[in-house]
């Protein structure tokens, strides 16, 4: 019996998601966290002793990573199939107890971390015992995540039936963690035109930027970056390459050569450009917010969300673009209506996501960004036009009175110390003309784009998924205590006041529920961020925003 045979017949199970949502939400949240309390001083104390077992340590989670990204990329064509035994393996029961063990794991390996930074710092030798009991409750920490995920029959039967698919993506991951290492050599070639394109970047908005080409440093004002030979950009360049050439051997009944083969040069080039990107805004976060989040957080994170848009950007678009992809016949191999659907309803969202990110990592000078935020949006918005046509509707009175009545009872539940805020001292220093246009842009996306990015996302999709996972055959109307509960929450958690927020989903839901059309909602959403940004703006409330 092969795997489809297993799993067929089987119902999905709404639980699963949310399992899958926890495991993502918590895998980045501890990695975001340990990387901040993780002292980086006692690496330049002792390092010489720790050298070579941190850095295989560290080799042996970028082959972990990228072996698993090998896999997605490898097993596409097969994703239905192991989605489906996914589901079939998940059951509603016994997860929690899992959670609640990742959380003490965490809890623990967080009091870990703090003291073995503090310890190291007061001794000269490494203290092998104590690092090796450290990587044991890192590794089970990482475990813990990997059961939440899907339990140990499930991983079992995925390296039982896609043995193959799994040995190819075991050794692409080393091939390109070797590229890596390899390349590193190559430092020279390339130290100097790195420096030089990111102290151009520095340069355009930090008027004490320096640059010193026989150090490889790089600063601005009391912070002074020293450029290590994995900054160079050859350890992005050579996973960029790896997993485009994995991936135009994957798919190429779907590409057109050779002129798919300029992928390759391209995605090179924009995870470069990217990088330097990166070490200027490395430089002013050590300078004017953190060094410890600079260099402890920003300086690695960064590095891996730059990867990821170069590589998921390609092999996203490049099919579906005329110079690259063949006729759309065989497209279908690579990208299924219902798939399309899918992105349809969820592009716009994680689009405003993406931008959060950007915008938040330029910080102290996000405000400046906010438009990014539209421009994303606005691209996924004209991508699908032609699904969300179907959606148009005439909104009824009774949502846009709902969604006035939420935008009032969320600013008069708001803080009142507004005036006061950062962004309300940026404005104000403006000049007139310019804070004109920044409120303008901000509307637009308040009113406009963040409505249907997030309603897309939550209503038209998350709602209807809960319900079945064809969602597509879902109707508007149709109601589920789980579907509507779950999404109310799950769009609270997405904003700061997140009980105000799980109230005004659960009233969007409603309005779709009584209408059976996606519009209302919209409408109401619309409406209400109108009365919250008229206000801020009227009374000067500028946390409001």
């Amino acid at each position: 019996m092969n795997l489809s045979e297993t799993v067929r017949g089987q119902q999905s199970d709404p639980t699963a998601l949310i399992r899958l949502l926890l495991a993502a939400v918590f895998a980045v949240g501890e990695i975001l966290i340990i990387s901040l309390l993780f002292d980086p001083d006692w690496q330049s104390r002792i390092l010489q002793k720790l050298l070579y077992l941190q850095y295989f340590v560290r080799q042996l989670a970028l082959l972990c990573i990228t072996s698993a990204l090998a896999f997605v990329i490898i097993s596409w064509p097969k994703r239905h199939v192991i989605v489906e035994s996914w589901l079939a393996q998940v059951r509603p029961g016994g997860w929690h107890l899992l959670l609640v063990a990742n959380i003490a794991l965490f809890v623990g390996l967080t009091i870990a971390t703090v003291e073995f930074s503090r310890y190291t710092s007061a001794v000269d030798q490494p203290p092998w015992g104590l690092y090796s009991a450290y990587l044991v409750l890192l590794a089970a920490t990482g475990l813990s995540l990997i059961l939440l995920v899907a339990p140990f029959s499930f991983w079992r039967q995925l390296l039982s039936h896609h043995r193959l698919q799994i040995a190819m993506a075991v050794a692409a991951g080393l091939i390109a963690t070797l590229a890596g290492v390899l390349t590193q050599s190559g430092w020279g070639g390339l130290a100097n035109v790195t420096l030089r394109v990111s102290y151009r970047l520095l340069s355009l908005y930090e008027s004490d930027a320096r640059v010193d080409y026989d150090k490889l440093s790089l600063g601005v004002g009391d912070f002074t970056a020293y450029i290590d030979k994995s900054c160079s950009g050859y350890e992005g360049m050579g996973l960029v390459t790896a997993f485009l050439s994995l991936f135009l051997w994957v798919f190429r009944r779907s590409l057109l050569f050779p002129n798919a083969l300029a992928l390759i040069p391209i995605g090179v080039g924009a995870i470069w450009l990217l990088n330097s990107a990166r070490i200027a805004a490395l430089v002013s976060l050590g300078a004017h917010v953190s060094p410890e989040v600079a260099i402890s957080g920003f300086h690695s994170q960064a590095g891996w969300i730059a990867f990821l848009f170069v590589a998921i950007g390609i092999m996203a678009t490049a099919p579906r673009l005329a110079v690259f992809g063949t006729n759309r016949e065989n497209i279908t191999d690579y990208w299924s209506p219902n798939d399309r659907l899918i992105l349809a309803f969820l592009a716009p969202f994680m689009s405003l996501m993406a931008a959060n990110i950007i915008v938040a990592a330029s910080a102290p000078y996000d405000a400046w960004l906010y438009g990014l935020k539209v421009a994303f949006i606005g691209v996924c918005l004209w991508l699908f036009r032609d699904v969300y046509l179907g959606l148009m509707a005439k909104v009824e009175p009774v949502a846009l009175a709902c969604g006035g009545v939420v935008g009032a009872l969320w600013v008069v539940t708001g803080p009142a110390t507004g005036q006061n805020s950062g962004i309300g001292d940026w404005i104000v220093a403006q000049p007139v003309w310019l804070a004109a246009v920044w409120l303008t842009i901000r509307a637009i996306g308040s009113i406009v784009m963040v409505p249907i990015a997030e309603e897309l996302a939550f209503r038209g999709l998350l709602y209807r998924w809960l319900i079945s996972r064809r969602f597509e055959t879902v109707s508007f109307s149709q109601f589920s205590w789980l579907a509507f509960i779950l999404s109310s929450l799950l769009f609270g958690l997405m904003h700061q006041r997140w009980i105000e927020g799980a109230l005004t989903g659960a009233v969007f839901a409603l309005l779709m529920y009584r209408s059976g059309r996606l519009a209302e909602p919209i409408g109401a959403h619309m409406t209400a961020n109108a009365v919250i940004v008229a206000w801020a703006i009227a009374s000067r409330n500028w946390s409001l925003l």
